[in-house]
């Protein structure tokens, strides 16, 4: 697959540190939530790796709902203190990857193909361009949200590690 775009979960954030429980708390779910869909999305690659695209196929579509619900129970949760810049950082790094696998889809069925039609081919390189756009997208996001996190972190006093 493309390039891996866990940042967020390999930077896997413990909470350390002075600061009310529900801020830390908010904090988490908001992690849990991303790390959901990321670890659906790397079932994804693992079918992939082996080859095996019909189970690649069933596992985007579970991961697909994944990320969808993982989206949706964010966007549902309240903001702290009014500060909802965590949750919106959460939620956008969410839609680019729903985007990602929307498009991704389509792509596995280029793969399981053994020989390609020049339409064909020329559809899966322009969904191999579009996934490379996205996944800039993701990447960016991704960095925004450690940002945001960070000064989450910052304003409501608690610590972050690595």
């Amino acid at each position: 697959m493309k390039k891996l775009r866990l940042l967020l979960t390999s930077a896997v954030i413990l909470l350390a540190g002075c600061g009310g429980v529900k801020v830390i708390d908010y904090n988490d779910k908001l992690v849990d939530l991303t790390d959901a869909c990321f670890s659906a999305e790397g079932t994804v690659r693992d079918a992939l790796d082996a080859e095996n695209y019909g189970v690649a196929n069933e596992l985007l579509d579970a991961a697909l709902t994944t990320c969808q619900t993982s989206k949706t129970k964010a966007e549902a949760m309240d903001a702290y203190k009014n500060d909802s810049s965590l949750k919106e950082a959460v939620v956008a790094l969410l839609d680019t990857e729903i985007e990602y696998l929307k498009t991704f889809k389509d792509y596995v069925a280029y793969r399981s193909l053994d020989e390609l039609t020049e339409e064909q081919e020329a559809a899966y390189n322009a969904l191999d361009a579009e996934l490379d756009a996205i996944d800039n997208r993701i990447v960016a996001a991704s960095d925004n949200l450690v940002t945001v996190q960070e000064a989450f972190a910052a304003t409501h006093g608690f610590d972050l590690e690595e």
